[in-house]
């Protein structure tokens, strides 16, 4: 982009030719900065999604998991032996005579 001012003749035109000169260059400063700044505003909206999908993805993956540890305490609890009433010959199951000795 070229900034164009009225070109004045004579004795005034070096120092406003200075001042074109000197607004040209801040003018490519500036754009050459908003470059920079898009740049990294790219790299860094790049960065942010990747960062949100892979939140999104750990989520998911947590939901999983969670499903997946109920269904195997299912299995664990059906696979479990279950407690059943079993008729004792002993009148009393907790006298120490009801136990058998180990033979030693």
């Amino acid at each position: 982009m070229t900034l164009h001012l009225p070109r004045p003749h004579g004795r005034h035109r070096a120092p406003t030719l200075a001042e074109h000169h000197d607004l040209q260059a801040r003018l490519a400063a500036s754009e050459k900065k908003n470059d920079d700044i898009a740049i990294d505003y790219c790299g860094l909206k790049q960065r942010y999604e990747a960062a949100v999908e892979e939140i999104r993805r750990l989520q998911q993956q947590r939901i999983n998991d969670a499903i997946e540890k109920a269904h195997l305490r299912r299995e664990l609890a059906n696979a479990q032996p279950r407690i059943t009433r079993i008729d004792s010959q002993a009148d009393q199951p907790h006298d120490p005579a009801s136990i058998p000795l180990r033979a030693a």
